[in-house]
């Protein structure tokens, strides 16, 4: 008569197979979780420009004290290599006489995911270490470093092993490589 079951040997086997399964798993788990945060940032990133446009079609109440409301001129992004390549900031533009950050007009500031920086930022293939781009209502206008027409930005994200693109032009489209 024989009884069922599993022997020793059958158990231990299996333990070592999940063991080198579950390791391999893990090892691959730390650069997958990598890569997923860049996109991540640059998809971030492209929808943090979407709602900066939106905000400048939007009857949004402004923030531009002691100015009139005539001089409100609309909301931009703003990032700086110089002085974060972790962060950047919305604003909204309270001078009618630029289209570009100016201290003091910051409404928010974003920081990046962990691991994740800035590598470099160009303006219709220029490397720059600051960048305004600026929606001015009704159409948006945009604008990018104060230039209107015929430009491109382009926000290049790291993680350190990898990048990823963040691009808009002056028609306001919006793209991520």
């Amino acid at each position: 008569m024989m009884k069922k079951g599993f022997t020793l040997v059958e158990l231990m086997v299996t333990v070592v197979v999940i063991a080198i399964v579950s390791s391999a798993l893990l090892l691959s788990w730390t650069p997958a979780q990598k890569a997923f945060n860049l996109r991540h940032a640059a998809f971030q990133l492209a929808d943090d420009l979407r709602r900066t446009q939106q905000l400048s079609l939007s009857t949004h109440t402004f923030d531009c004290d002691p100015l009139p409301a005539e001089d409100y001129t609309g909301f931009g992004l703003y990032l700086n290599t110089s002085s974060s390549t972790t962060a950047y900031q919305i604003f909204e533009n309270c001078s009618s006489d630029n289209r570009v950050w100016d201290s003091g007009e910051e409404k928010e500031t974003l920081n990046f995911a962990q691991d994740i920086e800035i590598q470099s930022l160009e303006k219709t293939g220029v490397s720059v270490s600051s960048l305004s781009v600026f929606f001015v209502p009704p159409n948006p206008d945009t604008y990018i470093n104060e230039e209107v027409a015929g430009e491109e930005a382009k926000i290049t994200l790291t993680n350190g092993s990898s990048t990823a693109v963040v691009k808009i032009n002056s028609s306001g489209c919006i793209e991520v490589d």
